[in-house]
């Protein structure tokens, strides 16, 4: 607990500072600005710009690539004058999860292609952006659908102010993120506030501290895709005239289509656009109209793992279940002189046969015999095709011609003498065994 407590104070120290810095007296005029507000999230559970309260799991990693299009996201009117057409930017990020409620990131930002009036395109860097950020509701031990975290997020004045790609000062700002979840559908909502080391004078615009907000929305679309649609709305205004000046309050809404491809785990994309001038007419940073596109891999760490399998069961080996003795002697009865099975042999057959299926290891043998009436050698013949009738009727019904047996014995085999009629008809059967 007391880890826990620390480190929430280590995060408003680190994300604070330099905004209450800029509180203290006059502050001082700069004449530099970023107009390339669209700053895209690195990790695949976050949205397009703004942020959902979970945090990349613990000892993993986020990578992501961002190109971005804005056209017109400063136009003549604002500065009176000056303007920026269009700018082609990338922008590489990574954060680390130092446990799984704990992250840091960077952001890299290069303007590739610009398009200034009355200037020549040129290829810069942005300022460097890093944040912090806290799970305090929603952590991954938590089951529950509403989420709360804390973001703190700083710039270093490295980007080229020239190109309008750069603040020309430091900025520090704090964001309160909280969203829910209902099935598929999940909901966010950032607000903040971000200041500045140097209030930003140019010509009729004034940028000072601002307040940020932001709304968001993700659902899933096709689950067997791993396919989401995202869209959010985000804004900001200055302090000095909050929402009443439309210059220095810029909005822009997004919405854009996301793929976690669950043939590569860990790799996602997002492909969108936005409207922003037609929203906020002239306001610094809100195109007319942006196209992004962004590709990202999240490295597993251990909040993604997997817990270990259990191991698998002892495998007890049974005694195989011996098969049944099969000792059937009659029953089975034929048209006079003939092959045919007469249908009364069906029951004493279907007997057998459920055995045969229920016992796959069964093997029998079937056994045809006549009386002395007839030659020796015709009654041999007759014997084999009886038997082999037997075997034809269980093959039909699907029992393994491998486990059945035909053999005929004629007339050499009378369990009788051959006396009278009725011992005649004992010694005319088929007789069928367990066979070896």
């Amino acid at each position: 607990m007391k880890k826990y407590i620390s480190s929430i104070l280590y995060f408003f120290v680190v994300t604070m500072g330099l905004g209450a810095l800029t509180f203290l007296g006059q502050i001082p005029e700069a004449s530099a600005l970023n107009v390339q507000r669209f700053r895209p999230n690195i990790a695949p559970h976050d949205y397009l710009t703004l942020d959902a309260t979970a945090t990349v799991p613990e000892n993993g990693w986020d990578l992501s690539l961002a190109v971005n299009y804005p056209r017109f996201p400063l136009k003549a009117d604002t500065l009176g004058g000056n303007v920026v057409n269009y700018m082609i930017t990338t922008e590489l990020g990574i954060a680390y999860g130092l446990n799984d409620w704990f992250e840091i990131g960077a952001h890299i930002p290069v303007n590739v292609i610009d398009k200034l009036s009355g200037a020549d395109s040129k290829a810069s860097f942005g300022d460097l952006w890093f944040h912090l950020k806290m799970t305090l509701l929603g952590r991954r031990d938590q089951e529950t659908p509403w989420g709360f975290a804390l973001k703190g997020i700083g710039t270093a004045p490295n980007g080229k102010e020239s190109r309008f790609f750069g603040d020309g000062n430091a900025t520090g700002a704090l964001m309160t993120v909280t969203d829910v979840e209902f099935g598929d559908h999940r909901l966010a909502l950032n607000l903040g506030a971000r200041f500045r080391e140097r209030e930003t004078v140019l010509t009729n615009l004034i940028v000072n501290h601002e307040f940020l907000y932001g709304l968001a929305y993700r659902v899933r679309l096709v689950e067997s895709w791993n396919f989401h649609l995202l869209a959010e709305l985000n804004g900001s205004s200055a302090f000095r005239k909050l929402f009443s000046e439309q210059l220095t309050s810029p909005t822009e809404f997004l919405v854009a289509f996301r793929k976690y491809f669950s043939e590569t785990p860990g790799l996602w994309g997002t492909v969108g656009g936005g409207v922003g001038g037609f929203l906020t007419l002239d306001s610094y940073g809100a195109p007319d109209y942006r196209a992004f596109l962004q590709i990202g891999y999240e490295f597993e760490g251990e909040g993604h793992r997997s817990p270990e399998p259990l191991p698998p069961p002892p495998v007890i080996e049974e005694e195989p279940t011996p098969p049944p003795t099969v000792n059937i002697i009659g029953g089975i009865n034929f048209a006079s002189g003939s092959a045919d099975i007469l249908p009364e042999s069906y029951a004493t057959l279907n007997q057998i046969f459920e055995q045969l299926k229920n016992h796959p290891t069964l093997r029998i043998s079937i056994e045809g015999h006549t009386d002395d009436r007839g030659g020796d050698a015709a009654n041999q013949v007759l014997s084999e095709k009886r038997a082999a009738a037997v075997e034809s009727y269980f093959i039909q019904y699907g029992i393994e011609a491998s486990r059945l047996v035909s053999v005929g014995y004629g007339e050499s085999q009378p369990r009788v003498s051959n006396t009278t009629a009725e011992n005649r008809k004992i010694n005319r059967r088929i007789e069928i065994h367990n066979a070896p």
